[in-house]
């Protein structure tokens, strides 16, 4: 009997301690960023002073949007994210731009960490809104893309800059269409589909999904892919949604979407590629997961 109730108390000091170190992953910067009526919201940038499991400090050089934050100062943040390692690495004296929240109800309570952008020691411009504040991170993150050594810090970058990237500065993404790593081709194309939705870049996409299913899947399937040599296997789908992030089904259906008008805009790119008749009904029927 004794040993049965150590095994009950064993088991549920597992799952609480489980459930106490639930974390989130970061949010994509146009959902961090989405104008409404919401708790406050803030974009600073600044030097990770301090660090704890679960909170760190900040020393923020400069506010980019949001009232009640003064430049050089430092601000207490909770940490609840899977933290972007390969981006910015999350220890003292780290530089990077951070999208926070605080409660409107307490404005002394410790910020909240939703995104979390790399940036440069360096003067940032004030954004008027919501909608100004992704135009300068997108600013930076561009600048950013092209000269950065690793594939796998040029991908990630490109995954934040996606959701965010305007067709009047897509021309900064083009060049990775033609890259000879497949990885990086595919989120330039998921970005320029996004921003765009022009022709020449649906039909890119639709080429490149239908490829990676017959070369991932249809010979032999696969429970996990590699993503740019990293020793961590993904699943297929996952994988390819990482990018196509507007081909999640969720996205455009009640009671997952975002909103109204982003799922009209994912079923619309979603019909888009669909049209070219490149992807068979296998291929589109695994990528809707059903």
């Amino acid at each position: 009997m004794v040993r049965i109730l150590v095994s009950i108390a064993v088991f549920f000091a597992i799952q609480v301690h489980a459930l106490a170190d639930l974390r989130g992953f970061p949010a994509r910067l146009d959902h961090a960023l989405w104008p409404g009526q919401h708790n406050p919201k803030f974009v600073c940038a600044g030097e990770i002073s301090s660090t704890e499991d679960r909170k760190f400090t900040f020393r923020v050089a400069g506010v980019i949007f949001g009232d009640g934050i003064g430049a050089s100062t430092t601000i207490r943040v909770q940490n609840s994210l899977v933290w972007p390692e390969a981006l910015v690495p999350y220890r003292k004296g780290e530089f990077c731009l951070l999208v926070l929240g605080r409660p409107k109800a307490d404005s002394s309570a410790d910020f909240c960490v939703a995104a979390v952008v790399p940036g440069r020691n360096r003067t940032y411009p004030r954004a008027a809104d919501l909608i100004a504040a992704r135009g300068v991170l997108l600013d930076e993150l561009l600048a950013q893309l092209p000269n950065e050594p690793s594939a796998i810090r040029q991908r990630l970058l490109l995954l934040q800059v996606a959701p965010i990237l305007t067709q009047e500065k897509s021309g900064a993404v083009v060049s990775f269409v033609t890259n000879n790593d497949a990885s990086l081709r595919r989120s330039a194309i998921a970005a320029l589909v996004y921003a765009t939705e022009k022709q020449e870049f649906l039909e890119a996409a639709a080429t490149d999904i239908h490829d990676f299913f017959d070369r991932t899947l249809k010979a032999k399937p696969v429970d996990g892919v590699d993503n740019l040599g990293r020793k961590v296997q993904y699943h297929p789908r996952s994988l390819l949604l990482q990018d196509y992030f507007f081909l999640e089904p969720r996205t455009w259906k009640w009671g997952s979407m975002w909103n109204e008008r982003e799922a009209e805009k994912h079923l619309r790119i979603m019909n888009g590629i669909t049209e070219f008749k490149v992807i068979d009904e296998a291929a589109k029927k695994w990528l809707l997961g059903e």
